[in-house]
């Protein structure tokens, strides 16, 4: 296992004050950093990155699971480094550099994504292997991101001079972590999300980073303010394909069963309710397409909206509007409760 530096050491490219990721986060300004959020997963990596971007230390590799943010935080480095150092580093994919890596490339600092990538085929291994020796031993900065779960055997075979190298790793965030990042990334898109819809995208969205973005921007391209009680239904609606996860939860499921309970205890417990009152919200509430929700209800598309606009004209009635209303509230806490 490669050395994992808990407390940096001075590097010959440069012996100047180093910085740690926490003093900085008490006052000082992380620049392009502040659009990663810190977390207990990441934070070991933040701090490689920090140093390596302010010039503290020259040979950082951070190791982790796709989709969590290796990508954004070189790219948050390459920036740091233009502002704050005036250098203008190479960000490129490592086979891309593997394969054309020479001895007199510049003295930039170096940062390449997706290591694993290039050590797929034997002789751009190799390839690879030689150009980074080379950078080690004249004492280029080079910053890597390699996709894995953790540091492994196989990392020491890849990485020459092991001990000049600073390991960090980034984990899977919990399910807490998993809410802040669902709110980091909402805020940099400029999406306002209630605490209860960032918790139910965060339990729910299956998948990575990459799928809560794609989340994001599917809410953003409808609108940006997602805060009031009101929009859970909607948003449940438009993020429908991002909703049914390994666990089997699904929104149009969780509505169903709310109208279930709520016609039931109202003591009018018929079918045709239930599946006339689903409709209507699932189509005009939730904005879920005719397809999806003649399917799950086991009725035909045009059944579905005949439905629905059946009990859009009803609700001219203050009763029957009353009872729809109290169907539409329960799903709304059906979906705040998870």
């Amino acid at each position: 296992m490669l050395p994992m530096h808990d407390t940096p050491v001075s590097h010959r490219w440069t012996r100047g004050r180093q910085d740690r990721l926490s003093s900085i986060m008490a006052g000082r300004s992380l620049n392009a950093l502040q659009s990663l959020a810190a977390l207990p997963s990441n934070i070991a990596a933040l701090e490689a990155g920090l140093l390596f971007g302010r010039g503290h230390r020259a040979q950082v590799a951070v190791i982790g699971p796709s989709g969590w943010g290796k990508t954004h935080l070189l790219q948050a480095v390459a920036e740091t480094m233009r502002q704050e150092l005036a250098t203008e580093p190479v960000l490129v994919q490592a086979a891309d550099w593997a394969a054309t890596a020479a001895p007199g490339e510049p003295p930039v600092p170096l940062i390449l994504d997706d290591v694993q990538s290039a050590l797929l085929h034997p002789k751009l291994r190799h390839q690879f292997r030689m150009g980074l020796e080379h950078r080690v031993r004249t004492g280029r900065p080079t910053l890597l991101a390699i996709t894995d779960h953790r540091p492994t055997r196989g990392t020491r075979s890849f990485l020459p001079m092991g001990r000049e190298w600073a390991v960090a790793q980034i984990h899977e965030p919990s399910p807490l972590e998993r809410e802040i990042v669902v709110r980091q990334i909402a805020s940099l898109y400029g999406v306002q999300l209630s605490r209860a819809m960032e918790r139910l995208i965060a339990q729910h969205v299956c998948g990575n980073g990459h799928s809560i973005v794609g989340a994001v921007q599917t809410l953003q391209l409808e609108k940006q303010d997602w805060s009031a009680p009101a929009d859970h239904a909607r948003a449940c609606g438009v993020l429908h394909p991002y909703l049914v996860d390994f666990d089997g939860w699904d929104p149009l499921e969780r509505a169903y069963e709310a109208v279930v309970q709520t016609i039931g205890d109202s003591g009018h417990p018929s079918a045709h309710w239930v599946t006339d009152v689903s409709c209507f919200l699932m189509l005009r509430e939730m904005g879920v397409s005719e397809d999806k929700v003649s399917t799950f209800l086991g009725v035909s598309p045009t059944s579905a909206y005949a439905r629905a606009s059946a009990v859009e004209r009803g609700m001219r009635d203050l009763t029957f509007c009353q009872a729809v209303e109290a169907c539409k509230n329960a799903v709304l806490r059906r979906f705040e409760d998870g």
